[in-house]
This record gives structure tokens, sequence and C-alpha cells, in this order.
């Protein structure tokens, strides 16, 4: 139970990554389980504070860059509408549903079927 442990601070060489995360970087290093997170720890580095890297079992690498923490519907606004053609079955979903013709939402499949 609980959160991650910290193990310290480390230097991150430019060792993987697109163009744009080839920085040799200072990072916070977390471990969970047998899951790594480096977290950027240079306070002057436009990602300060955000995961960098996440090494998982089984050879798993994660590389994170290029964040945008803003709201994404500003770049998409219809990111979250559910599209008209798609029927939501799902008892869970009926605040998001509207009928669809000859569907009853009381006899909808249950959500377990839907996962």
């Amino acid at each position: 139970e609980g959160g991650a442990v910290y193990l310290g601070r480390v230097r991150l060489a430019p060792i993987d990554g697109g163009p744009e995360s080839r920085r040799t970087v200072i990072a916070d290093h977390y471990m969970k389980w047998a899951f790594h997170f480096l977290v950027d720890a240079d306070a002057q580095s436009a990602s300060y504070g955000l995961p960098l890297r996440l090494y998982g079992p089984y050879g798993t690498r994660m590389v994170y860059s290029n964040w945008s923490l803003g709201d994404p519907r500003t770049e998409m606004p219809s990111l979250f509408e559910i599209p008209k053609h798609c029927l939501k079955l799902s008892k869970n979903c009926k605040d998001f549903a509207s009928k669809p013709e000859g569907v009853s939402l009381d006899d909808a499949m249950p959500a377990s079927v839907l996962v």
C-alpha cells in the first residue's frame, strides 16, 4: 500500500526519446513495485515536476516529452463528444444516452458485457 518510494536524484543521459527529449536531465527517481518513475527535477526546465520516463518490468520503457497541460478541447473541441451513431446501451451510460429507436435502456446489456 501507499505511494512510491523516493530513491534519490539522478542525472539521466540523453539515451532515448525523440529529438526534443535528447538532453541530459536531472530527475527524481521513484519506484513502486517494479516500476521506476523519473520526474524532471530541473526548476529551469519546461517539464519541471512532470514525468520524463517510466521503466517497467519486461522491458517496458515509456518516454514522455512535449507536455501540453492545457484543456485539450481548445485543440479538439469535439474530443469528449460521443458520436451520434454510437449506441450507449449500458445502464451506466444512461446519463449520456439519448434513447436509440427500438431500444429500451431498461433492457440494455449489463455493463460487464461491454467491457
